[in-house]
């Protein structure tokens, strides 16, 4: 993946400490304020076409926190808890939310990061009770 890569108002600026405990971390800028609860991270393999396989259950959401123009944001892999800071010797302002994964996510060149916009969803309300809808044949097993 090339760097900078921009998504709307923020800039990738890359992967660092790849296979790091600790501090594996994405870092992104936000280039206009921006209302984060609109973006997500998924991990996969890159492809030689360019895009991206996404893995199961490599999916980063970034809540419903609104940040200024010129805020770093960083996601660490491993856990940890979300707080508000600057960057290191600067003045920088910045974010910093924790994967909570167990182990490394970019161990493999060929493992990055897509940020994707969300766009719309619909949501069931309320929820269905499951026991009343019907069930595939088998179990849904073949």
């Amino acid at each position: 993946m090339e760097y900078p890569r921009y998504i709307g108002p923020l800039r990738i600026l890359g992967i660092y400490a790849r296979g790091v405990p600790n501090n594996e971390r994405i870092v992104l800028d936000a280039e206009q304020p921006v209302n984060l609860s609109e973006f997500g991270l998924l991990v996969g393999t890159y492809t030689s076409t360019g895009g991206l396989l996404p893995f199961r259950d490599r999916f980063f959401w970034f809540g419903g926190l609104a940040v200024d123009a010129g805020t770093r944001v960083f996601v660490y892999t491993a856990p940890g808890q979300f707080r508000y800071t600057t960057v290191s010797g600067q003045t920088t302002p910045a974010v910093v939310y924790h994967w909570g994964s167990k182990v490394t996510l970019f161990n493999q060149s060929t493992t990055t990061i897509a940020l994707i916009q969300i766009g719309a969803a619909d949501v069931v309300s309320p929820p269905v009770d499951v026991q009343l809808l019907p069930r595939p044949q088998n179990g849904g097993l073949t």
